[in-house]
């Protein structure tokens, strides 16, 4: 088992990568939001492809951090499902004790920030959903419904014409 230094070493390498990509997952989940507002479909397809891509990286460093955890779990004598980062601070001291106190607080921010701007694309989604509803009410106005579903999978139904969606006169 390699000493604590080292893998209190691997664990800043690893937190240094999840806080870099969490920021960058927060400036895609800002830019698809811009790409809706802006109908930017080509936009919006390499963004997707950017997340996805993004989403890969993101398992790839979970089993990472999962090692590490695992590794540093051992060697402090605890459980992996017991280990925290507080656990491995309160074994620090110095630079190392600062290095993934600072780690950590970074990471928290930029996993709060993440969230904020999920919740504002959501409800960008949620609205633009709702006045599509609305407009299909306006330009549909006869009882005839259609099934649409929402985010949580329920059936929805809108009014629709069979004047304006059939060929018929």
């Amino acid at each position: 088992m390699p000493p604590l230094d080292e893998l209190v070493d691997r664990l800043t390498a690893v937190l240094d990568e999840e806080v870099a990509l969490l920021h960058a997952r927060r400036r895609q989940m800002a830019a698809l939001s811009d790409t809706i507002v802006q109908r930017d479909n080509d936009a919006m397809g390499k963004l997707l492809q950017e997340m996805e891509l993004a989403q890969d990286r993101q398992d790839r460093l979970d089993g990472e951090l999962s090692e590490v955890r695992r590794r540093l779990a051992g060697a402090l004598g605890v459980s992996p499902g017991a280990m925290r980062l507080e656990m491995v601070i309160q074994r620090l001291s110095g630079a190392r004790r600062s290095a993934v106190e600072s780690r950590r607080a970074a990471a928290m921010d930029a996993t709060e920030a993440l969230q904020r701007q999920h919740l504002q694309t959501s409800v960008l989604l949620i609205e633009s959903a709702r006045i599509n509803r609305a407009l299909l009410e306006t330009l549909f106005p006869e009882t005839r419904t259609a099934a649409t579903y929402g985010a949580g999978g329920a059936a929805e139904g809108w009014s629709a014409s069979a004047r304006l969606v059939d060929s018929e006169r």
